[in-house]
């Protein structure tokens, strides 16, 4: 039997960890911006978001008072 198909919000959070990884770093306003993209409205965008910073995998540094997202292990 083949696997059951993705919920569409797993898809939406691999493709936030997969967009973030393949970038290394991003900077909060524009990742937030991708993420909305994708996910077609601000408040998933905003959920993701905050998965993101919550995430072992993830670091988030302040730079000139920006968040910056940044992957760190693949």
């Amino acid at each position: 039997r083949a696997p059951a198909p993705a919920a569409p919000v797993d898809r939406l959070w691999q493709t936030a960890q997969d967009l973030l990884r393949g970038s290394g770093r991003i900077e909060g306003p524009q990742l937030l911006a991708e993420l909305e993209g994708f996910s077609g409205n601000a408040g998933a965008a905003k959920q993701l978001l905050v998965r993101l910073r919550h995430d072992a995998r993830v670091k988030v540094e302040v730079v000139d008072g920006t968040q910056v997202f940044v992957w760190l292990e693949d």
